[in-house]
């Protein structure tokens, strides 16, 4: 969160707070071929890109030795996993894609590979709900974005205390910790973020 490095993705204790992310992992720097590829997706092209930087992190979340901090929280029993949540309007913006048979957000698909490789026989719980109309963060500063989001998620019932919060991509963070300070509040006590890319 400060920008210093993290091999394994924790944050320091001046990050985390009372509402900070206590960790969070990407598979790949914001920049570059990944990038296009992610804003092509989100325009509602190439799903099948998207389907493929999944696998591709998913296999590597299991490979390399700087995931292993994550890879333990999410093997503990009493850890969840929930998602970012689409507004309807993503609908019509290209952030849906259509996965086990029916239409879902890019961060739920993502939630449910997910969920596959920690063998639970569960599903991402759907805590987080969209309570305000906001604009396309890709428009505005890092500032603007702090406040286009506050205030814009509701916890919809209380959470569990430990929690992998599933985006698709971190670049001022503005999102990710909106919600993990919302679910925080409510009751959760640890939680990681899980993300395709971040900006470095």
């Amino acid at each position: 969160m400060c920008g210093n490095p993290s091999f394994t993705g924790e944050s320091c204790k001046s990050c985390i707070g009372r509402y900070g992310l206590d960790g969070m992992v990407a598979g790949w720097d914001y920049e570059g071929v990944v990038k296009m590829a992610i804003l092509d997706i989100k325009a509602g092209y190439h799903d099948v890109a998207l389907k493929m930087l999944e696998s591709f992190f998913i296999m590597m979340i299991t490979q390399e030795e700087r995931f292993n901090d994550f890879i333990s929280f999410l093997m503990e029993e009493d850890v969840k996993v929930t998602y970012v949540s689409e507004s309807r309007n993503n609908n019509k913006r290209g952030l849906m894609t259509y996965r086990y048979g029916k239409k879902m957000g890019h961060s739920k698909a993502l939630a449910k590979n997910l969920i596959k490789i920690s063998g639970k026989d569960a599903t991402p719980i759907d805590l987080l709900k969209k309570s305000k109309q906001t604009e396309k963060q890709a428009k505005l500063s890092k500032k603007e974005r702090l406040e286009n989001v506050k205030g814009a998620f509701e916890v919809k019932k209380d959470p569990p205390e430990k929690l992998v919060l599933v985006d698709d991509v971190f670049t001022t963070g503005a999102t990710l910790r909106e919600c993990c300070k919302e679910l925080k509040k409510r009751g959760a006590k640890k939680v990681w973020g899980f993300v395709l890319a971040r900006s470095s």
